[in-house]
């Protein structure tokens, strides 16, 4: 009976070899697969604008006067904005009523008994500008921008 226990199970242990031969092989993936997503970007296809600019001349003025103008003296040293010029440009173009100002001259003049008070007065001269909608980008140049050549 031992014997046939033995022949029974050398049988069956030779008939699994046998019948799952993929048990010995090593199975790969033959090809890699990687995904990468295209990074995030809105196009709009935008309007192209231009300007115009006009004939006349438009000028305008703006002044400011400080007591004790100790205390500003630094505001000037490190290259900020111009707070008068920006004001006279403001000034010039709500007074016309046009976009913006091409600025063709300038003029600062400042007065006063420093430290006590400053007074300063910034002049501008220009061409006034306005916005003009020449229509949508085309889809070609759109295209072309967003994926290049």
């Amino acid at each position: 009976m031992k014997t046939c226990l033995q022949s029974v199970f050398l049988l069956g242990a030779a008939l699994m070899m046998v019948a799952c031969s993929s048990t010995t092989k090593n199975v790969e993936m033959t090809d890699r697969v990687a995904f990468g997503a295209e990074e995030h970007k809105t196009w709009n296809r935008p309007l192209e604008v231009g300007f115009e600019m006009g004939d006349k001349e438009i000028e305008a003025n703006a002044s400011e006067l400080q007591i004790l103008p100790i205390f500003s003296l630094f505001d000037g040293l490190f290259g900020g904005e111009d707070n008068l010029t920006s004001a006279a440009v403001y000034d010039a173009v709500k007074k016309h009523q046009v976009d913006g100002m091409y600025i063709t001259a300038s003029k600062r003049t400042d007065s006063g008994f420093w430290p006590f008070y400053s007074h300063a007065e910034v002049y501008v001269y220009g061409k006034p500008l306005t916005i003009k909608k020449v229509g949508q980008v085309s889809q070609q140049r759109a295209d072309k921008a967003r994926m290049g050549d």
